[in-house]
């Protein structure tokens, strides 16, 4: 959820939460936790990189960005893609 200010906050139960106040970091944060990953770090800098890269190689290959967005949302299912492509969650985990 985000807040007034802009800040994002990890829900702790998605299924409590109405999807209609969703943002793109609940929809990944949701993914992760249904994957069982545990982060090394934060969630929030986990889903920060992910979103990093993502959007990056979006940005960098044209024929990808339909792909980034679906319904005016983050699209999982090819983000779990280049996830998983990637190596996985730990290949993101990291903080700078």
């Amino acid at each position: 959820m985000v807040d007034n200010f802009g800040i994002w906050t990890l829900e702790e139960d998605y299924s409590l939460y109405p999807k209609e106040k969703w943002c793109d970091m609940d929809y990944v944060a949701n993914y992760i936790n249904e994957q069982g990953y545990v982060p090394k770090t934060s969630m929030a800098s986990l889903i920060e990189m992910v979103l990093l890269h993502f959007t990056g190689e979006v940005e960098d290959n044209d024929m990808f960005a339909p792909m980034y967005r679906q319904n005016n949302m983050i699209n999982i299912s090819n983000l779990s893609a280049f996830v998983e492509a990637s190596g996985g969650f730990k290949e993101f985990d990291y903080e700078v």
